[in-house]
């Protein structure tokens, strides 16, 4: 149980705490079960700490000295932990569920079994850090995410709320572990997705692979391989697209891509060693056809919400690819008007298959948007399909992201 005169002191404030721990330098801090649930502890000095079991859900730990701290089976569900440190914390079986661990130093930290399931990652410092058996449904990393060095033999990627654990093992089979290097190419591949944005036109990618999906057959060896190929066309594609219009990988499509990823290397592993019986394989195939019918359709509905999430975001110029402009500054309002442009061809928006399309009088779309570019000074750039005019020849509409709300 946590020391009551350390708990007291810790109550009256940080500066006065911090001040103690500098002179108090030997004494060990016990705040173990203690129940600091939203409590603003801001740059607070808990090196050290012994906070075993401590209930902190919720609390301000910006920036907090954490380093060496014990926290096993600590309740940090959505705690801001941002730029914390806490490099060699003692994390295992600790509840971090939608905590904010953005630009937090977690260098050598101890995470097995922890439950990790939509936490905020952003820039943070894993360097290290030991992951086995830990749950990372819907967790947040981006490209700045340092993930070097993992220690991690397996993990899992979804939860069973009925049953109250973790489920999802990956690698499959409970006696099998990651090589070296497994996890950090998933998350690489995940990580590189963002320097990629829009580099390429993939609603035709997107068609080929459902193509694909209709015309393999299921129950064979060869359609493994092929399932394969889709499947790391998915993993490669949709990944890639949702990152592109949301630049948030940590979302159900993102590890629902990841683990079709690793069905697949270990169905590539289970042929190459001729480990499983072919009512094995062809198990092992069809579930992995159905993971990968069920991306497909998750694509479908996270891309218009990520979609409308960028049209909603950015200030635009609208204007023609020739480089008229027809409006230098105009908004697309959530109640699907425009503000700062007024023409009987654009008078209203949406977001359609994906894409954000432009309305007319009539509630038509006259203007959609199906591709996407970058401008040399890095502004994103979407286009329109052609249109065909008599006095301007054959030309697109172009909206040009130039400021973010």
């Amino acid at each position: 149980m946590a020391d009551d005169q350390q708990l007291k002191r810790l109550q009256q404030g940080v500066s006065s705490w911090n001040l103690w721990r500098f002179e108090a330098q030997q004494e060990q801090v016990d705040l173990s079960q203690a129940d600091l649930r939203g409590v603003a502890l801001i740059e607070v000095d808990l090196s050290g700490a012994n906070l075993t079991g401590a209930h902190l859900a919720g609390a301000d730990l910006r920036s907090a000295n954490l380093i060496q701290a014990d926290l096993r089976e600590a309740n940090l569900r959505e705690a801001n932990l941002s730029r914390a440190d806490l490099s060699q914390a003692d994390l295992r079986r600790a509840s971090l569920v939608k905590a904010d661990l953005s630009e937090a130093v977690l260098t050598g930290a101890k995470l097995h079994k922890a439950d990790l399931r939509a936490v905020r990652l952003l820039g943070a410092v894993l360097n290290q850090a030991s992951l086995t058996g830990a749950c990372i449904l819907d967790w947040q990393i981006n490209r700045h995410t340092q993930l070097q060095d993992l220690d991690c033999t397996y993990l899992y990627l979804k939860y069973d709320p009925k049953h109250e654990r973790f489920v999802g093992r990956r690698p499959r089979r409970s006696k099998t572990q990651f090589k070296p290097g497994d996890l950090r190419y998933l998350v690489q591949k995940a990580q590189d997705s963002v320097d990629q944005i829009f580099r390429e036109d993939l609603h035709q990618e997107i068609s080929w692979v459902e193509q694909m999906m209709a015309s393999i057959n299921q129950n064979g060896i060869m359609a493994c391989l092929f399932l394969g190929v889709i499947a790391a066309g998915v993993t490669a594609v949709l990944t890639l697209r949702l990152a592109q219009e949301s630049q948030r990988l940590s979302n159900p499509l993102a590890h629902r891509s990841e683990e079709i990823q690793m069905g697949f290397q270990e169905l590539t592993e289970a042929l190459r060693t001729e480990q499983n019986g072919t009512a094995d394989l062809i198990s092992i195939t069809q579930q992995l056809d159905q993971e990968v019918t069920e991306l497909i359709d998750l694509y479908t509905n996270a891309s218009a919400q990520a979609m409308k999430d960028i049209a909603l975001s950015c200030e635009w110029r609208f204007r023609r690819d020739n480089g008229d402009t027809i409006a230098d500054s105009m908004q697309l309002l959530a109640n699907g008007l425009i503000e700062g442009y007024s023409n009987p061809n654009e008078r209203a928006w949406r977001v359609q298959a994906g894409n954000i399309v432009l309305l007319n009088e009539e509630d038509q779309a006259t203007s959609d948007f199906q591709r996407a570019r970058f401008s040399p000074e890095g502004d994103l750039i979407l286009v329109s399909q052609l249109f065909r005019n008599d006095s301007l020849g054959e030309f697109a509409h172009e909206l040009e992201c130039t400021q973010i709300k």
